[in-house]
């Protein structure tokens, strides 16, 4: 079981101090990679996971989770002026449309699910929809991660909050099962950057370029504007592999455009969770023991959940380390400030 770090009763300006250090960037990295998350409810006992008696220990387990974190998450939204906000709906300004796009419904079994990229979202996609008997089962034999997406949005837009009324969306956030997954923010930003920017390297300007060549050629334009020029004015053909450091800065520099992209924007920004105040927060790094408590909410069954495909994202824990090396101090400062309120929930 992960806990909280005692950072997290530090107050905020002296950890905008500490950040100014190697020091605590070193620490809060390596915490990354030993497990971080716990879980909140504050309606535990108004929810029963399944009504077998196979799912008995692993209800037990999970309440025991979620009441015994229930104090910091209070403490964490009071902290922030947003203990009086419980299960309402976030304001334009606030991002309501993003959160209606990422909150799903499961009208049989009354439970919410928001999901976040870059924290197995598409595999827990398929485990809640199949589940529903909405999409087929053959689906999970599929490879292209980006073809099943497409094949998932006409269904997430129907089974969202973005299909409902604010009454109905009301409605679910005091009543239904509330459920998300969540990952160390500094370590989903490297999984964003390897699988959307490193993945590929910038090649041609043309629609049919690989995943994401967008991003690539404007971080390049960015930060390297004269060698920009004279590759487009060559042709354009020259692979370019964009640095960490590179995106980093783009994506520091740039509020407007991929920080709000949805695999680069905090996760508490698409799911507001003193707003929905969630019933479990799964822990990414115990992915497969964590989504067990939807899998058994929603009645779905355990081939649902794509292990392999799981398996392949772990690796990026392990080279934490090896990306934010690559930065400057300057960089991990502006990093860490960009996360402050989501590290400070997330430890």
């Amino acid at each position: 079981m992960a806990h909280f770090s005692p950072c997290r009763h530090i107050k905020i300006g002296v950890i905008l101090l500490l950040l100014l250090t190697a020091a605590l960037f070193c620490y809060y990295w390596t915490e990354s990679s030993s497990g971080l998350t716990e879980v909140y409810s504050s309606r535990v006992t108004h929810h029963e996971v399944a009504n077998d008696s196979a799912a008995a220990p692993l209800q037990s387990t999970w309440q025991e989770r979620a009441l015994f974190q229930q104090a910091q998450v209070e403490e964490f939204c009071q902290y922030h002026n947003m203990a009086d906000v419980k299960h309402s709906l976030p304001s334009a300004d606030e991002g309501s449309f993003t959160y209606y796009q990422h909150m799903l419904i499961d009208e049989r079994s009354k439970t919410l699910f928001c999901f976040a990229p870059k924290v197995g979202c598409t595999n827990l996609k398929l485990l809640f929809f199949i589940s529903q008997g909405l999409i087929n089962e053959s689906e999970l034999q599929q490879k292209n991660m980006a073809i099943v997406n497409q094949g998932l949005e006409p269904v997430m837009f129907k089974h969202s909050f973005m299909n409902r009324n604010d009454a109905q969306r009301e409605y679910s956030l005091k009543n239904y099962f509330k459920f998300i997954m969540y990952r160390n923010p500094l370590e989903r930003l490297v999984s964003g950057y390897r699988s959307k920017v490193q993945r590929y390297p910038l090649i041609g300007t043309m629609p049919d370029t690989p995943h994401y060549n967008w991003l690539r050629e404007e971080v390049y334009k960015f930060k390297h504007a004269e060698e920009y020029e004279a590759w487009l004015e060559a042709g354009s053909k020259t692979e370019v592999q964009i640095s960490f450091p590179d995106f980093i800065d783009y994506w520091l520099s740039n509020p407007e455009s991929v920080p709000y992209e949805q695999h680069f924007r905090p996760i508490a920004e698409l799911c507001h969770p003193c707003r929905t105040r969630f019933d479990f927060y799964g822990n990414f790094k115990n992915f497969e023991e964590d989504a067990a408590v939807l899998k058994l909410r929603i009645h779905a069954k355990d081939e649902y959940l794509r292990h392999d495909y799981y398996n392949s994202t772990t690796e990026t824990s392990y080279l934490l380390s090896e990306y934010y090396e690559q930065l400057s101090e300057e960089q991990k400062r502006l990093v860490f400030h960009r996360f402050l309120p989501e590290l400070d929930f997330f430890y």
